[in-house]
């Protein structure tokens, strides 16, 4: 993982954390009288936990940890995540989409403006034959633009507009 490995009683310790405030705002919208809002909350986040079961089929373990332990590490943003996964072996070697994951994130960072707000959302599609991971960074994101080369085996597709960046992953 990017900057630091995770132990596992750390990885614990940040589910446990996101799970009991899930359940605070839940029990928070019970006391002011909001059980509608409560109901959203445990339909949220019931929805964001399926996601992230899909994922297991992705067929890339490093990949999925590192989705999975996304906001952990790289808390400057807010992630959300989507799945479409049919189970099948992946000819990439998932150690290289990590690394170049970790080094543009790491870079992009560095660069962020503390007091602002930064969205990124991972939506995942696999089948057999292909697999794709569009990210779709929102936020006052930094004006500079480098060229980044990616792994061998994966096709890279870019888009930078105004405080949108979306950047496609394409692999079999």
């Amino acid at each position: 993982m990017g900057k630091k490995e995770l132990s596992q009683t750390e990885l614990l310790a940040f589910a446990r954390h996101d799970f009991l405030n899930d359940l605070q705002i839940i029990l928070m919208h019970l006391d002011l009288g909001n059980p509608s809002e409560a109901r959203n909350t445990i339909l949220k986040t019931t929805k964001a936990m399926g996601q992230r079961a899909v994922l297991s089929g992705f067929g890339l373990p490093k990949v999925q940890q590192w989705l999975l332990t996304f906001d952990w590490v790289y808390t400057a943003f807010r992630s959300t995540l989507s799945c479409a996964i049919k189970k099948a072996s992946r000819s990439v070697s998932d150690d290289t989409i990590v690394a170049y994951l970790e080094a543009i994130f790491t870079e992009v960072e560095d660069e962020l403006d503390p007091l602002s707000d930064y969205d990124v959302h991972f939506d995942i599609f696999a089948d057999e034959n292909e697999w794709s991971m569009t990210i779709t960074i929102k936020g006052e994101l930094p004006a500079t633009k480098k060229t980044r080369i990616g792994p061998d085996d994966v096709k890279i597709e870019e888009m930078i507009s105004h405080n949108l960046w979306v950047f496609k992953l394409i692999g079999q």
